[in-house]
């Protein structure tokens, strides 16, 4: 029903004008307290509208600046990755004369030492450690042979420990041969050695004072093989798991590593090959920089930017990307190119290629 008389109350609210009719002086008071609310409300809607669209330009432009300098520090730490590349190659390499040499002295031919590091890696382990582990396993005069039985119990206790694979190995055979089983703990496997020696003491009829150090390694090693059928399936049981699935991705990432670092390596050998002969003439007052030098220094310079340059593309793309699609593009930027990024010592575990 439309009631006679009264006043016409006109509201606005963005494009919309309302009119209503009121006919008592209370409603239109009370009418006019309402507009009046609604058009603060509309006031400061319109100024926070303001407010986020400057905020919006100044993100663009945070943006544009923090993708710049995320592709420079990334095109650094590529530079950093590639020598470091070089250097896990040239370590890994040496252990590999390393294991030769040691084997032969072990009475074992370069194709038997070849198996033997096969198959140690086929069962997850990375080529460092299996150079590393097979050549402490020889300098203890253990059965290398032993050493594929070894990396399955380091499969099992890798698991329970939550570390990769090549870490329980390092563990297992530092362990064995130093005769300490304070490492193996933390792998689920504990034995005291006192009983273990006494046990086989009296299986010889000897006593624990006549073994021998060489004895002792032998008689640890046994019993770390014994000890590892009670985690045995273990590995098995958690392939399907994420968490093993990310342990094993360091191992993956340092044997593709290894793979770049290996393209490096003859340009690292003639420029380090230069340093030295440098080096060494300095103290007599003999040094000067060669033809021969500047142009290894060079190619090196050469082969790691141009390492650098071409997956530094990459890194300037995904950082068009944070400038156009915003905060969570920035953030992939900043994770692929940052100083924190795939290729850091924290992830990646460069700081134990180092040692």
């Amino acid at each position: 029903m439309e009631a006679s008389g009264g006043d016409i109350i006109a509201i606005r609210v963005g494009g919309i004008e309302f009119s209503i009719k009121v006919v008592t002086g209370d409603s239109v008071k009370a009418l006019k307290r309402v507009r009046a609310a609604l058009t603060k409300v509309i006031k400061e809607s319109d100024k926070a509208t303001k407010t986020n669209d400057a905020f919006s330009r100044s993100a663009r432009t945070a943006a544009t600046a923090v993708a710049s300098f995320a592709a420079a520090v990334g095109a650094t730490k590529l530079v950093s990755f590639a020598k470091e590349a070089a250097f896990l190659a040239a370590k890994v390499t040496t252990l590999g004369i390393v294991l030769d040499n040691v084997g032969r002295i072990a009475g074992l031919n370069s194709a038997q030492i070849r198996n033997l590091e096969s198959s140690v890696k086929s069962l997850g382990i990375t080529t460092r450690q299996a150079r590393q582990g097979l050549a402490q396993l020889a300098q203890a005069n253990l059965d290398l042979a032993q050493a594929a039985k070894l990396t399955r119990v380091a499969q099992d206790a890798a698991v329970i420990a939550g570390v990769d694979s090549s870490e329980a190995f390092n563990r297992l055979v530092v362990s064995i041969q130093r005769n300490d089983v304070r490492l193996l703990r933390n792998l689920g496997i504990v034995i005291n050695l006192n009983n273990v020696y006494q046990r086989f003491a009296q299986q010889t009829g000897r006593t624990t004072k006549s073994l021998t150090a060489f004895e002792k390694r032998n008689i640890l090693l046994n019993e770390v093989l014994e000890r590892g059928r009670l985690i045995q399936g273990t590995y098995e049981a958690s392939l399907a798991d994420v968490g093993k699935q990310i342990s094993s991705l360091r191992r993956q990432t340092e044997e593709a590593t290894l793979a770049l670092g290996k393209q490096f390596l003859p340009v690292l050998r003639a420029g380090v090959k230069e340093l030295s002969s440098f080096l060494k003439a300095f103290p007599r007052g003999e040094a000067f920089i060669s033809p021969r030098a500047v142009a290894s220094i060079t190619a090196a310079s050469v082969a790691f930017l141009g390492f650098s340059a071409a997956l530094g593309t990459v890194a300037t793309i995904v950082g068009a990307l944070a400038i156009a699609g915003g905060p969570i593009t920035l953030a992939i930027a900043g994770i692929s190119c940052g100083p924190k990024g795939p290729w850091s010592e924290d992830q990646h575990g460069w700081n134990s290629i180092k040692e």
